[in-house]
């Protein structure tokens, strides 16, 4: 059983990553020029608003620096093209599949240059055209534009700051640390059934102490995305879940069904343990993925720290609500089930000797 689908709400932490789609040059340029053109005019849009954006009061633009021609294209920057007595030259076009995440080396570029102009001429116009319109004085649009800004400032920011911090030496001796100097920590595998009520619960419980199929219950009843596989969280160690849980999953024996529901914030568990075992050593390769997390976490919090310290910090305590006089009973509606919250996703991390996975952000535990 791996670990690659503990996705449950039982504890960890969520930590999505950014994907990148990259559109690949092996193709022929047709291909290319029609996989990408769509993206190119939406992504055109975007860039049209940002540049008028400078115009308008409270805005905040850094302005587009020009292209290395020399390391997009080979040979001359020509002009290849020409919109309303402004020059356009073949770094101009080159510059903008580059940021599209097209893959396409610049002794490639004049093969597909011709279509991929005619796209670039298509998004110059649109840009134009929207500057002519009230569109940047729609709140929501400008907040967007504001929003992303500063995502990608921090993000130019995170990257500098851990910029030649984390080496491959410094990766071994963290891997030596928690993989060879440590003792490994336990793992349950288990699954369970997450339901809003404890009444729900008891009805379940009683269901699986007379016989019934946890698995179908599972699949049938739980709120839990778990619910797909039966109520399968893999294997996890008892911090990666809320203490609640992990509490509760530890104390069990393998083969065991809790006694009872187990309470945490998200509802009311039911848990059978499936095995235990002592956590495998994944290798350093399936590891540093992970312990690359760790450390860039270390210097984000130390830099946090250091930031929250040289800044004034005040967080405000909220009024409490004022006193409401109870109804009576009878005259009380129906009360409506509280709101759940919703599931948390542990963050997922390379699995040690592909049989399992520890999320990356989660404490360690011994």
């Amino acid at each position: 059983m791996t670990h690659d689908h503990k996705d449950g709400c039982c504890g960890g932490h969520n930590a999505t990553e950014g994907k990148q789609c990259k559109i690949s040059c092996c193709g022929n340029a047709r291909n290319l020029v029609t996989a990408a053109s769509i993206v190119l005019a939406i992504a055109g849009l975007g860039y049209g608003f940002v540049q008028h954006s400078n115009a308008q009061k409270g805005a905040v633009l850094i302005e587009k620096p020009k292209a290395d021609a020399e390391a997009l294209v080979v040979g001359e920057d020509t002009v290849i093209a020409e919109i309303d007595g402004k020059d356009v030259r073949k770094s101009d076009v080159a510059q903008t599949i580059k940021e599209l995440g097209a893959n396409v080396p610049p002794a490639a570029v004049d093969q597909i240059l011709p279509a991929f102009t005619e796209q670039y001429i298509n998004l110059q116009l649109i840009n134009k055209a929207a500057t002519k319109t009230d569109v940047l004085k729609d709140p929501q649009v400008r907040t967007q534009l504001a929003n992303s800004q500063e995502q990608i400032l921090r993000a130019a920011y995170l990257n500098s700051l851990f910029e030649g911090q984390i080496t491959e030496d410094t990766l071994k001796a963290a891997y030596k640390a928690k993989y060879e100097d440590a003792p490994l920590p336990t793992e349950v595998h288990a699954r369970h059934i997450l339901v809003d009520s404890k009444d729900k619960a008891d009805a379940l419980l009683t269901q699986i102490k007379g016989g019934a199929n946890f698995e179908k219950l599972a699949s049938e009843n739980s709120k839990d995305p778990s619910a797909a596989r039966g109520g399968d969280l893999g294997y996890f160690t008892k911090a990666e879940m809320v203490p609640e849980f992990g509490t509760a999953a530890f104390d069990m024996s393998k083969g065991e069904v809790s006694s009872a529901p187990v309470k945490t914030q998200f509802g009311w568990h039911i848990l059978q343990v499936l095995d235990k075992r002592t956590r495998v050593k994944p290798s350093y390769e399936e590891a540093k993925p992970a312990l690359e997390q760790e450390a860039r976490q270390v210097i984000l919090d130390a830099k946090l720290k250091e930031l929250r310290e040289e800044a004034d910090v005040k967080i405000m305590t909220p009024p409490a609500p004022p006193a409401v006089e109870a109804t009576p009973v009878d005259a009380a509606p129906a009360a409506e089930s509280a709101p759940v919250p919703e599931a948390i996703t542990p963050a997922e991390t390379p699995a040690p000797a592909a049989t399992e996975e520890t999320p990356a952000a989660a404490p360690a535990a011994e």
